[in-house]
């Protein structure tokens, strides 16, 4: 396989924004810190987009793929939303791209890796 710089994308980015927080009880992953209960809090590093905006550069740029989901039989998950797809998962129904835990832990790990990046952009008078 050939060798591929990493992705930048040219959009204004605050580093110092607020990191968006889940909950996960698994395994460890990125930025994990555990509460009082035991629950694992995972931040997110923000972006300056939507994952739906950011979704067709990635694909374009093959820095994803799109992950077929597993159908979801009842009962269905808490989080299940029968009115919301995923463009990441094919269009699966259940979660939005916007809550697609998958897709922000594989942006996060484009980021860690500097695969991708997003640089401030530059006023030109």
């Amino acid at each position: 396989m050939a060798y591929r710089p990493p992705f930048s994308l040219n959009n204004a980015f605050q580093p110092n924004a607020g990191s968006q927080s889940f909950t996960q009880a698994q395994s460890p992953g990125y930025g994990q810190k555990s509460n009082n209960l035991g629950v694992k809090v995972v931040n997110f590093t923000p972006i300056p987009m939507t994952y739906t905006e950011l979704l067709p550069d990635l694909l374009k740029n093959s820095l994803v793929v799109l992950c077929p989901a597993k159908v979801v039989q009842p009962p269905y998950p808490r989080y299940y939303d029968p009115n919301a797809k995923c463009e990441y998962h094919s269009g699966e129904v259940g979660h939005s791209t916007e809550n697609c835990r998958a897709l922000k832990y594989k942006v996060q790990s484009l980021i860690d890796s500097k695969w991708l990046t997003f640089q401030e952009q530059k006023l030109s008078v």
